[in-house]
This record gives structure tokens, C-alpha cells and sequence, in this order.
């Protein structure tokens, strides 16, 4: 996660690992990604990637949550 307008380069940003901009920037950096994939500049596999990373933590998050009403 990046701190609040500190990416320059969304692209850039997401090869090395970034792979959620904050605050969100509406369509400009989504479009900056598709641009990249169509391009070739951006692999779609590099962008499978940050987007099974982003699910796999919103699930670790609901699974956590359930367990603490197991508990509760």
C-alpha cells in the first residue's frame, strides 16, 4: 500500500510489488494499467499477481473475522 500520493509511476509501482494506490485515483491509473498490459509493458501475469495478493489478504481479513465470533 502506498502512502497517501506518494506513486509517480503506477505502473512501475505495481511491477515492483505495489499493488494498491492511496488514496484511489479514479480511472487515471486504471487506465495507466491497461494501457501497460495492452502495450506489452505490463504482463498480465504481473497483474494476476497483485490482484490474487489484494483477494488473498480481503479473505485472510473475513476468515479472521469469523474466527472472532467464534470467540466471541
Amino acid at each position: 500500500m502506498s502512502d497517501w500520493g506518494g506513486v509517480n509511476d503506477r505502473v512501475q509501482a505495481l511491477k515492483a510489488g505495489l499493488d494498491l494506490e492511496m488514496p484511489g485515483t479514479g480511472d487515471v491509473t486504471t487506465q495507466q494499467i491497461i494501457t501497460a498490459v495492452k502495450e506489452g509493458n505490463l504482463t498480465t501475469d504481473q497483474l494476476d499477481q497483485a490482484v490474487s495478493r489484494i483477494l488473498e489478504f480481503i479473505l485472510n481479513i473475513l476468515s479472521n473475522i469469523k474466527k472472532m465470533h467464534r470467540l466471541i
